[in-house]
């Protein structure tokens, strides 16, 4: 229970090189995965060596490789800075397809170089005319077939790469008038609506073998009066995964932020994110409660429920481990400093 646990967890961590924490983790907890923020990378070599010692580490004890996961937007959500190319913010390399393109190849090289193999990114929402604070900026337009096109050239150039992008935030956070990390957006959008007009990009992302997506700490009442989409089976397994014929994984936004505590304690939360069919449930910076999850899963009381989400889970993780370059799971030191000198 512990080992099939563990997988379906990514977690955030403190510091910039492999301590105690991170041991922890690997060892005890036995991740499926690791976030990486500003505060976990100093300059490229660091990094690189960061995640060698963890995926190195991973394969000893777990004999697998973990998910090294990072927001790698451009503009203000970019975790690595210089040296790495500054990317910039999506309103404006989305102008012209061609940056876009050009963007995502460095970001992907460089990525995949220092080991980061999978990035929770790009943003699919569409924007409304009249941009909101919490996404300003950080996506492709207010076009749907704009921000597709934008949309399918990042995917494709990210798996030719062996990099994993993630279309996110579904089922669309554009109209969102609220920042999730703080409180609840509520989206009074219905599904016609949506197949229209916020849905298009993810549907034609799918249908180009878009691999993962992110979801939204969003309330739909049109699509679910009662719960996110985080949380919902009607929007994560009825709409996206029956109508929309998705069947890669679905890693939750970080389950930590203010709009999902508004949904009972931890606990209950996480039983509900498993019956929605979260693959991966994220959590960036509470190692106490990520401590707390393989007993929440073990326990009498969700035991049965925890199986059966691990046995339709599984499959689809261990398809998006064959996306990964294995002889990139150990990034080389002496390339990342030619190539960052």
């Amino acid at each position: 229970m512990k080992e099939n646990a563990g997988i379906h967890i990514v977690a955030g961590f403190p510091g910039t090189d492999f301590g105690n924490e991170l041991k922890f983790l690997i060892d005890e907890v036995r991740v499926g995965g690791l976030i990486f923020f500003k505060h976990n990378f100093t300059e490229p070599v660091q990094l690189a060596k960061l995640c060698a010692d963890v995926q190195s580490r991973a394969l000893k004890v777990l004999g697998r490789p973990l998910f090294l996961a990072v927001d790698h937007e451009g503009g203000r959500v970019q975790r690595f800075g210089k040296p790495f190319t500054i990317i910039p913010p999506a309103s404006e390399s989305g102008k012209s397809i061609k940056t876009v393109s050009d963007y995502a190849k460095l970001a992907a090289t460089e990525l995949k170089l220092v080991g980061i193999n999978m990035n929770l990114a790009p943003v699919t929402d569409i924007a409304p005319p009249e941009p909101h604070q919490f996404l300003d900026k950080r996506t492709y337009g207010n076009n749907p077939q704009k921000v597709t096109s934008c949309i399918i050239e990042i995917i494709r150039i990210y798996l030719s790469e062996h990099v994993i992008p993630t279309i996110k935030h579904f089922p669309g956070l554009g109209n969102a008038e609220k920042d999730p990390h703080l409180t609840l957006p509520v989206i009074n959008r219905t599904l016609d609506q949506m197949l229209e007009h916020e849905l298009v990009p993810f549907i034609r992302a799918i249908e180009a073998g878009a691999p993962c997506v992110m979801t939204s700490h969003a309330l739909y009442p049109e699509l679910d009066p009662v719960l996110p989409a985080t949380l919902s089976v009607n929007i994560l397994v009825e709409l996206l995964r029956e109508r929309l014929n998705f069947s890669g994984t679905v890693i939750s936004d970080d389950l930590e932020m203010g709009a999902i505590s508004e949904f009972g304690d931890f606990e209950s939360v996480v039983h509900l994110a498993m019956e929605a069919q979260n693959d991966f449930l994220l959590l960036c910076h509470d190692i106490d409660r990520v401590s707390k999850l393989p007993e929440i899963f073990s326990a009498r009381s969700s035991r049965k429920t925890f199986l059966e989400y691990h046995e339709k889970s599984f499959p689809r993780i261990k398809k998006l481990y064959s996306l990964l370059d294995r002889s990139a799971i150990l990034p080389d030191l002496r390339k990342v400093r030619e190539y960052f000198e």
